[in-house]
């Protein structure tokens, strides 16, 4: 996955958390680095409810760069 990709996939996940969406799918079939399977289906958290929309924002990304980072390794 290159960097602009991750980054597009960061903020689509970040926008899913605070949509209070309980399953994202990350489509991968068109991306070399991921074998035998054409989507991975991720279980996300809960956003936070309370601070101010950008502290909300920041959590939500925070968290779906943590979602990321974990499928790399």
């Amino acid at each position: 996955m290159t960097l602009q990709q991750k980054i597009q996939q960061t903020e689509l996940i970040a926008d899913a958390i605070q949509r209070h969406d309980k399953n994202y799918t990350l489509d991968v079939k068109n991306d070399a680095t991921w074998i035998d399977t054409d989507s991975i289906n991720l279980e996300l958290p809960t956003p936070q409810r309370c601070g101010t929309s950008i502290q909300q924002r920041s959590y939500a990304t925070d968290k779906a760069k943590e979602i990321l980072e974990g499928l790399e390794r």
